[in-house]
């Protein structure tokens, strides 16, 4: 359906100016099957002409992440980029921290879905005429003169192509599907927070108006209420143009445990909308945990002839008045292993649980960034976890800016965020 030239995607925006960035080490052969591929696809999403601007980088020699960090931005000023959306391929010897350190330091510049060069050239033969592989009957085949080189195996390649291309339409703002029936609270605000880096997804009608937004902050873990009424605030009225009318409630979700600042900081927020008429003064508004650990451990079964076994996706126990389980994961996916239900606590304000547990199964089906599977998160946090993985992970900065070496070759490479 995404790929029908009836259906598509459903919200689509004007996008930036594309680009994909690899290095010089990947063979021409491959990088030009690469770049028609991807805008084939992209094209056959938004049902329009797609381009991408080739940057090539020279990882020769570049061991060191500072190497391989300053290899990047050199081609990029090389060819003046200095805005836009695309993929960076990394090289083959990527440092480990290099995936983390130039997503975070080129974040204002250029955003961008990583790829693998290692994992990338493994589908691929080596270029050239003489190139040969194996054609699925376990006899080699040659490439004739004029053949394009061509990905072995075709079907996991696609896989591993429509991934990073959803990834890239992610990075992009283009939101695929959206939910039909409206939800039981208007609008929902994400919140999580990591290695000093807040991250805020604004969810409105289904889906159809949903905006990203992350700010630095003093504190590790725990945001201010200064803070996070500005940005709770701000990030509002900015949304508001977008919507058919304002949202009647207005539900703050938090990834982890609900600091007491973060909530006078959202009520803050909340009392400027209504006192400025952006909000009406009888809007209804509470907050919502979805704890990171739950220490009671409970699981839902399914009773059947063989027994015990995984439950079907959807089910659901509501356990206090204030708090239940949800099953966002289940059959009919193959999942190894029992079922983890998702922990939903309302915290503060008159809220109903069984509606913010039907709410929070509806959001966890917009399983945007894995189309063909199932996402244990509501996409309001699934958002803002991929954010804070690409812009806040570990990364030896020290290392970026004075020389190292590279200790272990063989250490698996960081790729996008799954």
């Amino acid at each position: 359906m995404l790929e029908d030239e009836k259906v598509g995607f459903a919200v689509l925006s004007e996008l930036d100016d594309q680009v994909l960035i690899a290095p010089r080490s990947l063979s021409v052969a491959v990088l030009n099957d690469l770049k028609c591929r991807i805008e084939a696809r992209v094209s056959s999403f938004i049902r329009r002409p797609y381009t991408l601007q080739l940057v090539r980088y020279n990882d020769e020699n570049k061991r060191t992440l500072r190497e391989q960090v300053k290899a990047v931005v050199d081609s990029l000023n090389l060819f003046d980029i200095r805005g836009g959306r695309g993929v960076l391929v990394l090289p083959s010897h990527s440092q480990p921290d290099l995936h983390n350190y130039i997503k975070k330091s080129l974040r204002e510049r250029v955003q961008f879905q990583c790829m693998s060069a290692a994992k990338l050239c493994s589908f691929y033969p080596s270029s050239g005429n003489e190139n040969k592989y194996t054609n699925g009957t376990g006899h080699p085949h040659r490439n004739g003169p004029n053949q394009a080189i061509r990905p072995y195996p075709e079907s996991k390649f696609r896989s591993y192509l429509l991934n990073t291309v959803m990834g890239l339409m992610i990075v992009n703002r283009q939101w695929p599907w959206v939910l039909k029936k409206p939800m039981h609270y208007a609008a929902y605000i994400g919140l999580d927070v990591l290695d000093h880096t807040a991250a805020f997804t604004f969810f409105y009608e289904g889906g159809a108006v949903c905006a990203m937004r992350d700010q630095e902050s003093s504190h590790k873990e725990k945001l201010s209420r200064e803070l996070v009424a500005k940005l709770i605030y701000d990030g509002l009225t900015q949304d508001f143009p977008d919507l058919d009318e304002p949202p009647r409630s207005v539900v703050l979700r938090r990834d982890g445990r609900l600091f007491e600042s973060e909530w006078l900081g959202f009520q803050d927020a909340i009392q400027k909308l209504m006192a400025d008429g952006l909000l009406a003064s009888d809007a209804l508004t509470g907050a919502v945990e979805i704890p990171k650990q739950y220490s009671y451990g409970i699981r839902l079964v399914e009773s059947g002839s063989n027994g015990l076994q995984n439950p079907v996706l959807g089910a659901w126990e509501q356990l206090t008045t204030a708090e239940g389980i949800v099953c966002t994961t289940g059959f009919p996916f193959n999942i190894p292993g029992t079922v983890e239900p998702l922990v939903v606590r309302a915290v503060r304000g008159n809220l109903n649980v069984i509606w913010v547990l039907e709410d929070t199964f509806g959001m966890s089906q917009l399983c945007w960034p894995v189309p063909t599977a199932c996402m244990r998160l509501p996409i309001d946090l699934k958002l803002c976890d991929e954010h804070l993985r690409a812009f806040s992970g570990k990364a030896d900065e020290d290392n970026a800016l004075f020389d190292g070496t590279l200790e272990n070759e063989d250490e698996p490479l960081l790729v996008a965020a799954k």
